[in-house]
């Protein structure tokens, strides 16, 4: 029995080493791994740093979360143009700049909490212009990880791309809690500007060989290709069905990410310690999780495995609502951090294979863009938690999970799996 657990392991990592090595074998693929790396590193850290800055000042689940939802409401705000420029740009001069402009707004934000910590309109407004940043991040390094690998390797790329950057997540939200508990908060985001600095001279110097496969093509104008992306989702009958299901899974199943903060002090009671403890076992789950993703490789059933991770997503969700005691709900946190990741990554990994390659950032940004308007649920989540209670408004954002998921199960047994 040993010897057969013992053989089963050896071969999970076989199969893991056998998926990362055959993508770090291409240049283009490690060159944007690395280079998205910085970006990634100051992200998760300066996530820690402003989530526990509002929960522990103000005490609303409202206002924490409406930290998360002013940084991610450029994401929709500004997708369909990011995508669209991603398909038109070289993608070391995104970087750059992107770079550029998180350093400066970053650290005006360090500056405002050491001199004006109480004005959380100039905080919010400079958390929004970070957010544009962001936006014009991911859909440009999601084209850049397809461009670099054949469609064949493409679910191997975007896990072995995902393990790379939830690794650093996981050790960057255990930096984000040392720094902000000894350093304070401002120190902690003139950090982040510097990675950010850091992360925007590397991309200059490393991708300048990196091989774009479309910005260079005939183009038939900005918007018409803005319109392009929506329309390239809207004709394809199983990703208006997947959309559909991202959507509500954003509204009921990524708002822990932005009630993770208020849960770890209202519902567990704890420090700062303990929230970078929960986050951390979100990240080393969403670690897991992609890991999990890249043994099953091209597995070719994807629809049927997003229907399972979605069920047991919003059934994690639902227990961790009855959470008591912070070793319980680390551990709830890293099925919930599992299952997050997986979701995350399949549904790019099922829309990217739907679409033609010279249409994928705008197709992605359009994506982004829809979804985007998941936020107004956040809201009105943080509405419900400080009302009704945060353990009542996590059960019922479980609850909801489960059933986007067996709505996606009835609709999409008409699809044939590609």
């Amino acid at each position: 029995m040993f010897e057969i657990i013992q053989n089963r392991i050896h071969k999970i990592i076989q199969e893991i080493y056998i998926n990362i090595s055959s993508s770090l074998k291409i240049s283009d693929f490690r060159k944007i791994i690395f280079s998205v790396t910085f970006f990634s590193l100051a992200l998760w850290t300066q996530t820690i740093a402003i989530g526990w800055i509002f929960i522990s000042e103000t005490e609303s689940v409202l206002l924490t979360i409406l930290s998360f939802v002013v940084r991610h409401l450029p994401l929709m705000l500004f997708a369909p143009f990011s995508g669209t420029f991603s398909d038109r740009l070289p993608i070391k001069k995104i970087l750059f700049t992107i770079g550029i402009f998180q350093f400066i707004v970053i650290f005006l934000l360090a500056f405002i909490l050491e001199i004006f910590s109480g004005n959380y309109l100039i905080i919010y407004i400079l958390i929004f212009l970070s957010g544009i940043g962001h936006a014009f991040i991911q859909p440009s390094t999601q084209k850049a990880y397809t461009d670099s690998v054949p469609k064949n390797k493409l679910m191997s790329a975007v896990s072995t791309g995902s393990v790379f950057l939830r690794g650093i997540g996981f050790f960057s939200v255990m930096i984000g809690t040392v720094l902000f508990k000894y350093l304070g908060a401002s120190i902690t985001l003139y950090c982040v500007g510097s990675i950010y600095l850091l992360g925007s001279i590397n991309s200059i110097v490393l991708l300048r060989s990196f091989s774009e496969k479309n910005y260079k093509q005939k183009h038939i104008g900005f918007f018409s290709e803005v319109k392009e992306g929506f329309s390239t989702i809207l004709n394809i009958s199983l990703l208006r069905t997947l959309l559909i299901l991202a959507l509500i899974v954003e509204i009921f199943g990524f708002v822990f990410h932005s009630i993770l903060p208020a849960a770890a002090q209202k519902l567990l009671h704890t420090n700062v310690i303990g929230y970078g403890s929960l986050a951390s076992m979100a990240a080393l789950g969403s670690l897991v999780g992609t890991i999990v993703l890249m043994i099953l490789g091209n597995y070719k059933y994807k629809n049927k495995l997003l229907i399972y991770i979605t069920l047991l997503y919003g059934i994690l969700i639902s227990v961790f609502s009855f959470s008591n005691t912070l070793v319980v709900g680390s551990l709830i946190i890293f099925g919930v951090g599992a299952c997050a990741a997986m979701f995350d990554s399949m549904q790019w990994t099922i829309l990217q294979s739907n679409v033609p390659s010279n249409m994928k950032g705008r197709a992605i940004g359009m994506w982004g863009f829809i979804i985007g308007f998941g936020l107004a649920g956040h809201i009105i989540i943080g509405v419900f938690s400080d009302f009704i209670g945060i353990r009542q408004t996590l059960l019922f954002c479980g609850i909801s999970v489960c059933l986007a998921g067996l709505l996606f199960l009835l609709y999409s047994k008409r699809y044939k799996e590609k």
